[in-house]
């Protein structure tokens, strides 16, 4: 029999963590140089999730500033619930500390962070059934490099021994993303190995000690380095948890790959599958090679008469609110100007939503009214790769042009002159699986190859995927009534 995995949080969702609170399940993903961090889901099944809230929504939880593209900023994190309590442990790279907040509730307020250490990253927590909770990352201890660990106060991020290594893993390359579970007298060793890209898989170690030793199963618990027929790739990096009626649920992430060139866009996404125990063994139902079940296409419709935070939005860096101005009654949401898109770890004034599917239509509508400066909508990538719409004022007549970003060069690629100055004006972006096609009141603006959008084809190492927003730049621009991503999956 073939596993079959569900994709749950499509689109820019990767480094899935889980827990089941008795009621909900809960699930958090990285982000990197946006703000605000880690988005929080809920779903009742496991299988259908929705946007709740954000975990690090302050400056204070989540400093930005100056954060590399992908270097900078939050990386995986674990999500554990304990005694009522909901913890969240992440590593923020932009300062390079580990560090974990709590709350009473999935909804806040979120604690301050509490600093653990400054070594490793993808962080997590294991309480025991004495109540003693244990910390594991990757990292360096003693000159070894691997999966390390030690008794934590969770209370106050507090190492409560000295961090040992727990294993160095099997292969030994990119060892990481450890969680530790209990199960019938035995502790469970997850960790993930080979990096985040094609060579990318999850394997396990058991032992009757925290301390070890620690036997590994054999094999990989999820595997598709050898399935380079599927269309999912790149799958490790599993949290796994215990619902209703002793079922067993795991969430990983992968990467969709649409096209026969080793290309994405849409970066890493989490998916789920059916966990079952056999012979003191984790396996994913079906076996370790995971294929993709059929993926239904998404809608997402933000309407301004509704306050925007409770849409997914991202912003990057260190945004300022003031700078973004909404008037629910009139459907309007205004957008000031600061850094130009292309500032190099800049805070560009932006709203941005993850694209989910190959295959949508990203819709908005510009004020002409209101236009001072220069605004439209955006294929974002990071600040030297986006392909965007840009509309200025030109006398009676409005210039609407589409513009690429690639490699740290812009140019135009097609420019045209609308005969109005006044009213609204709808923008939108026709994606596919290989390509961003551009569109002013209908007006075809010409197509991109999804290729300027893919980690494959950067100068530099990105963990993020492409998102589609709004923007203003050198003034101030408003948009009227509503934003719409709308799938259109095939």
């Amino acid at each position: 029999m073939k596993s079959q995995a569900e994709i749950i949080l499509k689109g820019f969702n990767p480094d899935p963590s889980i827990i089941f609170d008795g009621e909900f399940f809960w699930c958090t993903t990285s982000t990197f140089e946006y703000f605000p961090g880690l988005p929080l889901y809920k779903s009742k099944d496991g299988l259908h999730w929705s946007f709740e809230t954000y975990i690090l929504s302050t400056p204070e939880q989540l400093n930005l500033i100056n954060a590399e593209n992908s270097k900078g900023g939050i990386y995986a994190a674990t999500l554990r619930f304990h005694n009522g309590t909901y913890y969240a442990i992440t590593t923020n790279k932009n300062i390079g500390w580990n560090f974990l907040v709590s709350s009473s509730s999935p909804y806040g307020p979120w604690s301050k962070p509490k600093l653990i250490r400054k070594n490793g990253i993808d962080p997590s927590l294991f309480f025991d059934d004495d109540g003693s909770c244990f910390y594991t990352s990757n990292g360096l201890v003693d000159g070894v490099r691997g999966i390390l660990g030690a008794k934590i106060n969770p209370e106050n991020g507090e190492l409560l021994e000295k961090e040992r290594i727990l294993t160095e893993g099997i292969s030994k390359v990119a060892t990481e993303a450890p969680h530790i579970y209990k199960k019938d007298g035995w502790y469970y060793l997850f960790f993930a190995e080979g990096g985040t890209g094609m060579g990318h898989h999850e394997c396990v170690m058991r032992a009757h000690s925290l301390y070890g030793e620690w036997e590994y199963m054999g094999k990989p618990l999820l595997s598709n380095v050898n399935r380079k027929d599927y269309i999912l790739h790149a799958t490790g990096h599993i949290d796994i948890v215990e619902g209703k009626e002793n079922k067993w649920i795991g969430v990983f992430l992968g990467i969709r790959i649409p096209n026969k060139p080793i290309l994405h866009q849409l970066g890493r996404e989490s998916f789920k599958v059916d966990i079952e125990w056999n012979n003191g063994w984790p396996e994913i139902k079906g076996g370790m090679e995971v294929d993709l079940s059929p993926v239904s296409s998404s809608s997402l419709i933000v309407d301004f008469s509704k306050d925007i935070e409770r849409y997914p939005f991202e912003k990057l860096r260190v945004p300022n609110s003031s700078l973004y101005i909404q008037n629910r009654e009139k459907r309007i949401i205004t957008l000031v100007s600061s850094d130009l898109l292309l500032t190099e770890r800049g805070t560009p004034t932006m709203l941005l939503l993850r694209q989910m599917d190959f295959s949508s239509l990203f819709k908005a509508y510009i004020s002409l009214d209101d236009l001072e400066g220069r605004g439209g909508i955006v294929a974002w990538f990071t600040n030297d790769y986006y392909y965007r719409i840009i509309v200025e004022k030109n006398g009676d007549g409005t210039i609407v042009s589409s513009s690429l970003r690639v490699h740290g060069f812009e140019g135009v690629k097609e420019t045209k002159r609308i005969d109005k100055n006044k009213g609204k004006m709808e923008l939108s972006i026709l994606t596919s699986p290989s390509s961003y096609s551009f569109f002013a009141d209908g007006i075809n603006l010409g197509s991109a190859s999804y290729a300027g959008l893919c980690p494959e084809g950067a100068m530099y190492m990105t963990f993020t995927g492409t998102m589609l927003g709004i923007w203003s730049e050198e003034g101030s621009c408003s948009f009227i009534d509503e934003i719409s991503l709308e799938g259109q999956e095939q």
